[in-house]
């Protein structure tokens, strides 16, 4: 960011690829594998975001963005917010993307992190099943039903879905924040159980899962979170202070189904 010509400017690293959102409109249907790996990746840079006291509130396909070499990066931080800070909107208003809000959110109640563990539970849904679980010819209806509705189990809608897993997204997309997972942390490595469970392969160190691991420096003018979700040696970098404009490098899911296409996004 600086300043030339006496206008203000701020870049922002350009990401070669498409969106998750694209994908999907595009027919892109996801097997539980790529899912939970491209979900793996998502927690990491959650758990980047929420370890800086930082809230997505916004997290959907369309903020999801699918590199040339099959990344995954979290971006659109536009209305995040911060741990104990002043709302972006007065209570009892609400702003994010109502396919993907959590209820709380919804009714225009304080949120946490954990909005932003149901909005991924959101994206789990529609990966797996082509659509969010509520639909709605007007926007009143589809936010009435994310702050009262259950919504359907994938195993009902999908075949070849691991009990657990439809057991977890189940409990991502509880009504009550209190019957979710905790926090990022604690489900990546929900998932990366599931992940070794049915395949015997883990998806991701899960010393890695928690930022320890750090072997590589992304290149000097990223200064995105840099993961990679593999058993193989993972990278984490953090240089300077975090912006919440910036993308966050989410990871590499090990599945090629969401590599793209070289369109920018």
């Amino acid at each position: 960011f600086g300043e030339q010509d006496g206008q203000p400017f701020f870049a922002m690293e350009l990401v070669e690829g498409r969106s998750l959102d694209q994908l999907l409109r595009e027919g892109t249907r996801f097997d539980w594998r790529t899912t939970v790996d491209t979900a793996i990746a998502v927690t990491r840079a959650l758990k980047s975001a929420h370890d800086h006291g930082v809230i997505h509130r916004d997290l959907k396909p369309g903020n999801l963005l699918v590199t040339d070499d099959g990344s995954v990066k979290l971006a659109d931080f536009g209305i995040a917010k911060l741990f104990g800070g002043d709302a972006h909107t007065a209570q009892g208003n609400f702003v994010g993307t109502a396919d993907y809000m959590a209820p709380e959110q919804a009714s225009g109640k304080p949120v946490d992190h954990r909005a932003d563990l149901y909005a991924l539970g959101m994206v789990m849904f529609a990966m797996l099943t082509g659509r969010p679980p509520f639909r709605g010819t007007h926007l009143s209806q589809v936010i009435e039903k994310q702050r009262k509705e259950k919504p359907p189990r994938v195993s009902t809608l999908v075949d070849d879905v691991p009990a657990e897993l439809d057991e977890l997204i189940d409990r991502l997309l509880a009504k009550k924040p209190s019957a979710r997972p905790p926090n990022a942390l604690s489900l990546g490595r929900l998932l990366t159980a599931i992940r070794t469970l049915r395949t015997g392969e883990g998806a991701i160190d899960a010393d890695a899962t928690s930022g320890t691991a750090a072997t590589e420096r992304p290149p000097a003018e990223s200064s995105a979170q840099t993961v990679t979700p593999s058993s193989r040696p993972t990278s984490v970098s953090s240089q300077g202070n975090e912006s919440r404009d910036e993308a966050t490098h989410a990871g590499k899911p090990e599945s090629g189904d969401t590599r793209a296409n070289g369109h920018r996004t």
